[in-house]
């Protein structure tokens, strides 16, 4: 495979751009379209009910892509319906797999509209992070399922040079505002857990800080006292991008208790608690003295060009 054509959301921080990177680590050629369109919020959430409002630019987009490629990968298939992925695999003369980094059966019109849920069975291949997941998944019908950990883009994160010494004591969260996580962190409110992201409504309560990304991220996660990481009702039992991706810049974490979890973080020194436990286990860690951050070598074989790695090897199994 030397030719892939890559559909996604060129976000700072998103899958799409680590796989790229990852790709072309590996010596593959890699056009990315842009998919879905930007749009403006309200004509995003009624896309979601109705992927035919966007014909237009998903006629522009077929047009533009090359006419060929060994491979055409799908980045979670927002407004991709069967009859869209049926003209992609017209016109690229190849399988078309979807790496989808949410699940289609969560509950989030993000997740589980926009033709993602009636989709998954017209793919040649579907690749989801989770292990319980994968299984419900083959149970559905979708064909060719592959089990691949999220990941960390070692062209993105690593130990920062200095840290802020401002939040060497603090409890961080980064992430964007869901009722869940506000709820979590309210009842952390005697920490005085610092926010980090999107969408936080200001009568939150708790200290809400602008996003960050890049070497900005890097030294917010190496630098605070504890860096939270929770799990979203999709990943529950599983992990999430930010397992790795604090243990890569070499933050202290303290993750929600799961299997995976267990498995990928045993070696890194991190905390594992139920939410019933965080406050105790909180106050332990915040108590510990603090340490200069030191990259986790245990992390090296869970980069991005590891996992892209990974997906070629599983592609050539298909028929």
């Amino acid at each position: 495979m030397a030719h892939l054509l890559l559909l996604g959301d060129p976000a700072p921080g998103g899958l799409a751009g680590s796989l790229e990177t990852g790709f072309r680590s590996l010596g593959l050629t890699v056009r990315q379209a842009r998919w879905p369109p930007p749009l403006p919020r309200l004509r995003r959430r009624i896309a979601l009910h109705a992927p035919q409002i966007v014909e237009a630019q998903w006629r522009a987009l077929l047009s533009d892509v090359a006419s060929e490629a060994d491979l055409c990968l799908v980045v979670k298939g927002s407004l991709l319906t069967p009859s869209r992925i049926a003209q992609l695999r017209q016109r690229v003369k190849a399988p078309v797999v979807c790496w989808n980094p949410d699940s289609p059966f969560d509950d989030a019109l993000s997740n589980r509209l926009g033709g993602q849920r009636d989709s998954t069975a017209a793919y040649d291949a579907y690749v989801t992070y989770g292990e319980a997941l994968a299984e419900r998944l083959s149970g559905a019908g979708t064909p060719a399922v592959s089990q691949i950990p999220f990941g960390w883009d070692d062209h993105l994160f690593s130990v920062p040079k200095s840290i802020d010494p401002d939040l060497a004591e603090r409890l961080v969260f980064v992430g964007t505002w869901t009722r869940e996580r506000q709820a979590r962190l309210s009842d952390l409110r005697a920490f005085r857990p610092v926010v980090y992201g999107n969408s936080w409504p200001r009568k939150s309560g708790l200290e809400v800080r602008s996003p960050v990304f890049g070497q900005a991220l890097c030294t917010v996660l190496a630098s605070a006292g504890a860096c939270l990481n929770f799990l979203r009702p999709q990943n529950v039992g599983s992990h999430n991008m930010r397992t790795f991706e604090i243990a890569a810049c070499g933050g202290r974490q303290i993750a929600d208790y799961s299997p995976e979890h267990e498995k990928f973080l045993e070696a890194t020194g991190a905390w594992l608690a139920a939410p019933s436990e965080m406050p105790s286990v909180i106050g332990h860690v915040l108590s510990q003295p603090r340490k200069t951050p030191v990259m986790r070598s245990e992390m090296s074989g869970h980069t991005y060009r590891v996992r892209c790695s990974q997906f070629l090897q599983k592609m050539q199994q298909l028929p």
